[in-house]
């Protein structure tokens, strides 16, 4: 999205933003923030022919460039942990592979992690209107984000109301004045909502009106993304997943059954109880959904780290033991979806848009969806067949002109030659490891993309 904002260049644009039926179901304030801003700064830089100055270099410095604010933003969050939390929790969380690897990725949730830790913050310091301005910009972000705000919100509203209660005690009428001042707290968080998201639909009303969407057509994405997500047909292109996926799969992948030790047995504090808040309404709403993906519960990292740093432990042992699991699972997860988990698609990318056989075609099979902006702006065609039977899709795509007057090539597990009848003699280049769970190898030898060219 944000590539094409900027370079003008040919991108896949996510189906949130590309306003295909008048709607934006995501706000364009999140993609500006994370990638667009990074990315002007290096067409201010560089310029225009920012693939011309940069070369071969190009696909790296675009795919690093989000990921280097995100690392400024973490030491940031750091801070506002270390003082929240102290340094246990801090050290907990910086082990987790939903911090080390997920956050310094350019998710939307990933930005919603982030709004969880300032709302944390500023629940603690009772700022009300802030607290309404962020509410807005993280639902905005992502719908969800209200589950992960709301006992955030309560225990800003609780904590305002025994501060009202201490401060009037000396007075007469106690319970008189700490009615008025919880309304006008929440009154104050009221108007920062409302500013903030008056600014959204402004931003994302113009940004629908200058794709072409229905000109007279208010934006209001968070309502438009909610009446998309409770319509089940719509969720079935998406994937459908049992409701109790996140409980039973998902919590665990991220966290390991720690997290669940955790809660039986931490020591019950303030902050503990709206940990455990916080991930048992996360949970509860997240679960109403049928689409289930374990990115849509990164920001529990931070409750489920404060109540390990807040879980005793019976002895030394146990807690030498505590920290080998915590390492040990993290670092494992952490290796394989950071190194090798579809590990391929972007050197092959990089290779692809830097070859010298001017490649314009490409068709790919079996991957994830590729990120075409790191072709640079090149003029490239992308054919994603997903996990279709190749054989007439492909045929329609090697009959488009462009592909038939130029040179293509195909990407796909090497697991995956078969489909198409090929042999390993057909492969030009390997990009390894890579692991797709799809088509899982048999042999080691087979843990690779290839890249095929098309005749």
């Amino acid at each position: 999205v944000a590539a094409n904002w900027v370079f003008g260049w040919d991108t896949n644009v996510p189906w949130e933003f590309n306003c295909a039926d008048g709607k934006l179901y995501r706000s364009v304030v999140t993609p500006w923030v994370t990638s667009g801003a990074p990315f002007a700064a290096a067409k201010t830089l560089f310029g225009d022919a920012i693939s011309q100055r940069l070369g071969p270099w190009t696909p790296w410095v675009l795919l690093a460039l989000p990921r280097v604010l995100l690392l400024a933003l973490s030491w940031w969050m750091d801070r506002l942990l270390r003082g929240l939390f102290g340094p246990q929790m801090l050290t907990i969380f910086r082990g987790s592979w939903v911090t080390f690897l997920l956050m310094m990725r350019p998710f939307s949730n990933t930005i919603e992690t982030m709004l969880v830790i300032l709302a944390w913050d500023l629940s603690r310091r009772r700022r009300p209107v802030l607290l309404g301005m962020l509410a807005a910009f993280g639902v905005f972000s992502r719908v969800t984000f209200a589950a992960f705000f709301f006992p955030l919100g309560v225990s800003a509203l609780l904590a305002e109301d025994d501060f009202a209660r201490k401060a009037a005690a000396k007075k007469a009428h106690v319970r008189l004045l700490r009615i008025p001042n919880a309304l006008q707290f929440i009154a104050k968080g009221a108007v920062g909502f409302a500013v903030a998201s008056l600014f959204h639909i402004a931003a994302d009303t113009w940004y629908a009106r200058a794709e072409g969407c229905v000109e007279d057509a208010i934006q209001v994405t968070p309502w438009n993304n909610l009446l998309y997500n409770l319509d089940v047909a719509n969720l079935e292109q998406h994937g459908l997943h049992p409701r109790y996926l996140h409980a039973a799969v998902n919590m665990q992948l991220l966290f390991s059954p720690v997290w669940i030790v955790g809660i039986l047995t931490c020591q019950r504090s303030t902050e503990t109880r709206v940990a455990i808040s916080v991930i048992a309404c996360a949970l509860l709403v997240l679960s109403l959904a049928p689409h289930q993906e374990p990115r849509f519960l990164m920001p529990l990292v931070v409750p489920v780290s404060v109540v390990l740093a807040n879980t005793p432990s019976p002895s030394a042992r146990w807690k030498n033991a505590f920290k080998v699991l915590w390492v040990v699972f993290n670092l494992a997860i952490g290796v394989f979806y950071g190194a090798v988990h579809q590990a391929g698609i972007i050197p092959a990318l990089a290779t692809v848009s830097t070859s010298q056989d001017k490649i314009c075609c490409v068709v790919t099979y079996e991957t994830y969806m590729t990120p075409r902006f790191l072709m640079a702006g090149g003029d490239i065609e992308v054919y994603d067949l997903g996990g279709r039977q190749p054989d007439g899709p492909l045929l329609d795509v090697l009959q488009s002109p462009k592909c038939l007057a130029s040179c293509s090539v195909a990407l796909l597990p090497k697991t995956a030659l078969v489909d198409f009848g090929w042999a390993s003699s057909a492969i030009s280049s390997a990009f390894g490891p890579h692991f797709c769970g799809e088509r899982p190898p048999e042999r080691a030898g087979d843990l690779e993309l290839v890249l095929v060219p098309l005749g």
